[in-house]
């Protein structure tokens, strides 16, 4: 096995124990189907009770040279034989496996064409989906690109993942003390310290679902949930956010991580523009800038907030607020609408705890109709339509994957509740006043992302919204020629999205998943 940069040796660690023999057959059966050849599969056992375990995988390193095995004289657990197995790997790269799932014949392909696309990707994680004892493939994650935010609220980029060897060996490789979620743990290691996070949004990995496991059973492994924790706190602790960390008992392996208030929060602006809009709202006539004016200065926790009413005039919303924030004295401003309610009381605290991280550029809460059905969480791109993300659900709908109970980042946002580092703003050239909105919102979102800027939004702070109350068609917007042509890309393939990209076929029933045995490669 040797290693060269237009061809680096990957190796894949799977730690070996008590494995059904048709599971672990199909396992390593698919390393020897895939499509790209250089690479090395490392195999632990972690002292199997049954003897057939070790004689097959005798039988797989005596197949194939690439094939190491090795077997521990104690069990020590996963930790201890993932450990080892990465202390056998030669490449270049570790690629990790469990020992009951396959890859796709072409991961390791995918994997080397985007290490070839740029050599500075330090780990890469791609799309995956669930094995049924049948066969069928189904419940396909499509996973956003790289979301701090979210993954400090569930383990989602999971499987399959392929580190840089120097850099796993650099963070101490798998944690005793982990078991469980030490897959989580390192990988929160991994990140902090990587130089690039790649996301490949193809399935390539398929987890069985088998008795006792968690793909099975989200509850099958409590302590897993209390190692995930622990792994959350201390990596919040190694990169300087305070924050408490609890389980979402309902969602296992899900977190909610509470920024600390800050007790030095300087003043912070929030300005609206009165356009004269009044409508009924829960049966009463609301003359809505100076109500919610009323409602943002005395029904918010937050002491410090300076409300600044403009009125439009002449000028679109737009305008007005790029002058205004020009002469804004205060280092963070929340662009509002007239329109608002507060429901959380210390929404401004919540937006503060992420804007005062030095890469967000902007961060919103939800916003909700008078209905309670949700009004704003972010924008999703399309080539045909901006649209709401999660447009009229209702509050209490996870979605795939608790996808909006996770704080996270999105493509784009409004700016109907949405506090922005003014030094920000101000860097991108504010508001784009010749497109109207949405997208003047979703543009300067893309360019705060350009120039090195997170866009996040967070569940744990709601707000009422009555903008357009009685329009709930407001949640598409037809996609206009100017958006797509300044930002092609992100209109292809919205990086946020969990969608697969648009010219990916998107079957609504696949084949099955078809074994192979160790023979078909003799």
């Amino acid at each position: 096995m040797t290693s060269s940069p237009a061809s680096p040796l990957i190796s894949i660690v799977t730690p070996v124990y008590n494995t059904p023999l048709y599971a672990l057959e199909e396992c390593i059966a698919s390393v020897f189907a895939q499509t790209y050849t250089n690479w090395q599969l490392c195999l632990v056992d972690d002292l199997s009770p049954r003897q057939e375990i070790r004689d097959f995988l005798a039988r797989a390193a005596k197949q194939d040279p690439r094939v190491v095995v090795s077997h521990r004289a104690t069990n020590g657990g996963i930790v201890a034989a993932s450990n080892e197995a990465v202390a056998l790997a030669a490449g270049d790269y570790i690629g990790l496996l469990d020992h009951d799932d396959v890859l796709e014949p072409d991961a390791l392909a995918e994997v080397v064409a985007a290490l070839h696309a740029d050599p500075s990707i330090d780990y890469i994680y791609t799309d995956e989906d669930l094995l049924t004892q049948d066969g069928t493939m189904r419940d396909p994650f499509r996973k956003p690109d790289w979301s701090p935010e979210r993954f400090r609220n569930q383990m989602y980029v999971c499987h399959f993942s392929v580190i840089k060897t120097s850099l796993l060996r650099q963070v101490g490789g798998f944690r005793i003390g982990f078991d469980g979620s030490q897959d989580y743990d390192l990988m929160l290691r991994v990140t902090e310290q990587a130089h690039k996070v790649h996301h490949i949004p193809k399935i390539l990995y398929h987890w069985r679902i088998v008795d006792g496991s968690v793909a099975a059973d989200p509850t099958a492994k409590p302590y897993a949930y209390l190692a995930g924790q622990r792994a959350i706190e201390e990596h919040c602790h190694r990169v300087g956010i305070a924050a408490d960390i609890s389980p979402v008992t309902a969602l296992p392996g899900n977190y909610r991580v509470v920024r600390q208030d800050d007790p030095d929060i300087p003043p912070i602006t929030a300005l609206l523009v009165d356009t004269g809009l009044e409508s009924s709202v829960w049966g009463d006539q609301r003359r809505h800038a100076p109500e919610t004016a009323f409602h943002l200065r005395h029904m918010s926790t937050f002491r410090n907030l300076m409300i600044d009413v403009r009125a439009q005039g002449s000028q679109s919303r737009t305008e007005v607020l790029n002058r205004t924030v020009q002469e804004c004295s205060t280092e963070f401003i929340v662009l509002a609408s007239e329109a608002l309610a507060v429901e959380t009381h210390n929404w401004c605290e919540i937006l503060y705890g992420f804007a005062r991280q030095a890469d967000v550029g902007m961060v919103a809460p939800y916003l909700w109709t008078a209905n309670s059905r949700l009004f704003h969480a972010g924008y999703l791109l399309r080539p045909h339509c901006i649209e709401t993300a999660g447009a009229r659900i209702n509050k209490p709908f996870t979605g795939f994957r608790a996808v909006f109970k996770s704080d996270r980042e999105v493509t784009a946002l409004g700016t109907f509740c949405t506090m922005i580092r003014r030094e920000a703003f101000l860097k991108v050239g504010g508001f784009d006043t010749s497109l109207p909105e949405p997208y003047a919102s979703a543009d300067l979102s893309l360019r705060l992302w350009h120039h090195g800027y997170r866009v996040v939004v967070t569940p744990q702070a709601h707000m009422w919204c009555f903008e357009d109350n009685n329009d709930l068609s407001r949640g598409r917007h037809r996609m206009t020629d100017e958006f797509r042509r300044r930002w092609p890309r992100e209109v292809e393939h919205d990086p946020y999205a969990g969608l697969p990209p648009e010219n990916e076929k998107c079957e609504p029933t696949k084949p099955k998943w078809t074994p192979q045995k160790l023979q078909d490669f003799i």
